[in-house]
This record gives structure tokens, sequence and C-alpha cells, in this order.
């Protein structure tokens, strides 16, 4: 019997990662995910109704893994130049 190792591939990026959810790996890598959580919120009508500093800190308070990984206020303030 051969057994044949399945990696998860990150449906966004197509990197093989570790992301793992509650019970199963995420279909997204750490990264995508983290960039997936920001691009929501600021799309969101709370977020575009903040300032942006508003916004920051109300991501800081509720998520303050994006910010441990590095993700914000950076990734969060190209988006909002972009737009």
């Amino acid at each position: 019997m051969m057994h044949q190792l399945q990696m998860p591939i990150c449906t966004r990026c197509g990197k093989v990662h570790t992301h793992f959810l509650e019970y199963a790996y995420s279909a997204l890598c750490q990264e995508c995910h983290d960039h997936w959580i920001v691009e929501t919120f600021s799309m969101s009508f709370a977020a575009l109704k903040m300032t942006n500093d508003a916004a920051i800190s109300f991501l800081h308070q509720r998520r303050p893994e994006l910010f441990d990984r590095g993700v914000m206020p950076d990734y969060f303030l190209a988006l909002k130049s972009q737009t």
C-alpha cells in the first residue's frame, strides 16, 4: 500500500501552506487569509465611515494578530490609497 502526502495549497496564491483552522486546513495560507480579512474590513460600511486612524485602532483592538504578523497597518493604508 502506498500513501501519498497531501499538502494544502492556497487557492489564492498557490503556495503550499500549514494554515490550520479548527478542524481542517484552510483554503488560504495565513498571509492570504490575513489580507482577505483586511480587504473585507476595508470595504465594509463601518470602515468607509471611519477615518484611517480610527479604522486602524478598531482593527488593532479586535485583531491584534494582524499587527503582530506585520500585515497591519501597511496593507490597510495601501488598500485605502488605491481607492
